[in-house]
């Protein structure tokens, strides 16, 4: 595995984290 490779998976989770809190968030919204 290329550095790039490396880089570009740890954009996309970082991208993709945010996401990922907000849906947990609105899924705890909506069972309260």
């Amino acid at each position: 595995m290329n550095p790039n490779e490396i880089i570009h998976g740890l954009t996309d989770l970082v991208s993709v984290m945010p996401v990922s809190f907000w849906a947990i968030g609105m899924s705890r919204v909506s069972c309260v």
